[in-house]
């Protein structure tokens, strides 16, 4: 999915929503009340990415791709998040519906192996064949952001850049990098 033309150019922040496995008991109220916010709000839907995760998507796949499909409509962004702790990843990604793939921090460590890397390569070739965006979460030295900006990660999460701060602190840092 592509940011609208009306957009392009424009200082936008995207927000990333953990979605629960609650909310596929009621696919249809969760949506519901999402649209009525954004409506609300004035969201640009695309700006949305709602994270699901990989364990929810196994256990939930016919709830999960229905709710995705309702949310491609609404030109919103679906993220698997922790991609890679658990179950069969690789067999996901046939039937995966999503836009994004959050890698996760479990793949990357300070000591990161040949093997690691190799592992992490081949996972990226798989997901860039299939147009979906990169994100790793746990990166925090600059040799591993110089491996994955290298290997074509999209996006990079940890505490290399940022820890956990408070709301103040952070509205602090955007109008400093605005």
């Amino acid at each position: 999915m592509d940011e609208p033309a009306s957009e392009r150019g424009k200082e936008n922040h995207p927000v990333s929503l953990n979605v629960s496995p609650v909310h596929f008991e009621n696919i249809r109220s969760f949506t519901e009340k999402v649209m009525t916010l954004i409506n609300k709000y004035e969201i640009n839907p695309y700006h949305v990415i709602f994270e699901i995760t990989e364990t929810t998507f196994i256990h939930n796949i016919k709830a999960v791709n229905e709710m995705i499909r309702f949310f491609h409509e609404q030109n919103i962004r679906i993220s698997m998040d922790d991609f890679g702790s658990g179950y069969s990843s690789l067999n996901a990604l046939k039937d995966i519906l999503f836009d994004e793939v959050k890698i996760d921090k479990r793949f990357l460590s300070d000591d990161l192996s040949e093997n690691g890397k190799i592992v992490l390569q081949e996972i990226f070739h798989l997901l860039k064949r299939t147009n979906k965006s990169i994100v790793c979460e746990g990166v925090e030295t600059k040799e591993m952001v110089d491996f994955l900006v290298e290997e074509g990660c999209d996006e990079l999460q940890g505490y290399y850049y940022y820890k956990p701060m408070s709301q103040d602190a952070f509205e602090k840092l955007l109008t400093e990098v605005a």
